[in-house]
């Protein structure tokens, strides 16, 4: 008979305390959805959002309601996902992410934007509003399921301007395989922090200077959130960096870079070889960047713009 696996006793007594602390942390991560801290509740009452919170809840629980429409300060709506967490704080609070300001206030009117990683359409949406009929807005999602979401909010605003494209974005064109976690998720990744909880699909791939297409010159905002692909979408935007010269709004996530053979600090490199400067967005500013861009516990959305063009 094999002998026990070492520690085995330990590990059963050990068992409960793990799922008593997984319980805890839950129950902490709920209650900071139904009370967040003050700069998330994007001036919504707190008696007023907590309220939204539990009725979003109960929805879930006994109508098996999932489905919710949002209105942005640009005058679209949004249809979000209550079972996912930014679906329920948008509901609840509103979408006043830092990343938004700076895509109303960077792009304008006839303006191109192409916006990768576009999940279920939050800054396409906004980017459509801001650039107008005459503008062009290019938003990319890879996962069926969540490209579904986003054709039904483009829909749902009559933004005929916004194409939309079914593909991932990295170095070259091709297909690559990518982990779906879900429709409207925005974990979807080619190497996701939660491998192997999803399924494993394959993806038309494209480029950003692609993406731009004859319309190069007119692209005036790249907004980047491709779950740590963004090292491999900037190399091939070869001709954006170098003729277009777009402001960037990208997502600086460390760990989601270094699964994919990154890291913030190449990024950095990458940009600045281009003459581009950082910001980060503090209420309706820009402050600049100084020494690395790493941003550990702070927001990791960052604006990255060419050192000829002054902050906003």
């Amino acid at each position: 008979m094999p002998a026990p696996a070492p520690n085995a006793a330990t590990d059963v007594t050990r068992a409960p305390a793990r799922r008593v602390r997984a319980g805890l942390a839950k129950s902490l991560a709920h209650l900071r959805e139904v009370v967040p801290p003050a700069p998330d509740r994007c001036g919504t009452p707190i008696l007023a959002g907590a309220a939204r919170m539990l009725a979003a809840d109960l929805g879930r629980a006994v109508a098996h309601r999932t489905g919710a429409l949002v209105s942005l300060p640009d005058g679209g709506r949004l249809g979000v996902d209550l079972a996912t967490p930014h679906g329920r704080r948008w509901f609840a609070w509103g979408c006043c992410e830092p990343a938004t300001w700076a895509m109303r206030t960077l792009a304008g009117p006839g303006d191109v934007v192409i916006d990768a990683g576009a999940n279920i359409g939050l800054f396409s949406l906004i980017a459509a509003a801001r650039v107008g009929a005459h503008g062009r807005v290019v938003a990319c999602e890879p996962v069926p399921g969540t490209m579904a979401l986003l054709r039904a909010n483009v829909a749902r605003n009559r933004y005929h301007w916004v194409e939309l494209h079914e593909v991932a974005v990295a170095e070259t064109p091709g297909r690559l395989e990518l982990e779906d976690l879900g429709a409207g998720s925005g974990l979807s990744s080619f190497a996701p922090a939660q491998a192997g909880r999803g399924r494993r699909i394959e993806v038309a791939v494209t480029t950003l200077d692609e993406l731009a297409g004859d319309d190069l010159s007119r692209t005036r905002v790249v907004k980047l959130d491709v779950e740590g692909a963004e090292l491999r979408a900037l190399r091939g935007a070869t001709r954006l960096l170098e003729t277009a010269r777009p402001d960037f709004i990208v997502e600086l996530e460390p760990e989601h870079l270094e699964r994919q053979g990154g890291s913030i600090q190449e990024l950095q490199s990458l940009f600045e070889r281009s003459n581009y400067v950082a910001y980060a967005v503090a209420g309706q500013t820009l402050q600049p960047l100084l020494g690395s861009w790493r941003r550990d516990g702070a927001d990791p959305n960052v604006v990255i713009r060419p050192r000829e063009r002054t902050a906003p």
